[in-house]
């Protein structure tokens, strides 16, 4: 599990006064990232290998609101690996209050960048996605 801290900035909150739901993805985005450095997945590197790494569904649950200022503690973590996919689970916590903010699912495929068609995750990173989910448990 990857875990990393984001400040709410103004510029994410919706008319409410709250973290817009759509900003909650952009969270995702940069925990999911943060994983995947981790696991020593740079983007160069999965680019060598001919290949896309692309959202295929995400899922949010909220639970309650984030506001401006909130320090929140995103966490990340691959809960499934299968031949062209991988699950990473999120959590966010408004680390100032204690308070769960949402947690989600997103399902990312490999794809092929040339044909745009899936692809089954080369073994190189393959290896390195099951070793650091290994780590992880």
């Amino acid at each position: 599990m990857i875990t990393t801290d984001i400040c709410v900035r103004s510029y994410e909150l919706d008319s409410y006064g709250h973290v817009n739901n759509a900003v909650f993805l952009q969270y995702f985005e940069i925990v999911r990232t943060q994983w995947l450095l981790a696991a020593g997945l740079e983007f160069s590197e999965i680019k060598s290998y001919g290949i896309l790494i692309v959202v295929r569904n995400a899922e949010i649950s909220y639970t309650s609101p984030a506001y401006m200022g909130d320090m929140l503690t995103c966490s990340c973590s691959v809960v499934e690996r299968t031949g062209a996919t991988m699950t990473f689970e999120y959590q966010i916590t408004a680390l100032e209050r204690g308070a769960s903010v949402a947690s989600g699912r997103t399902l990312v495929a490999c794809i092929c960048s040339t044909k745009l068609r899936p692809l089954r995750w080369p073994n190189a990173i393959r290896t390195l996605v099951d070793d650091a989910t290994k780590k992880a448990n």
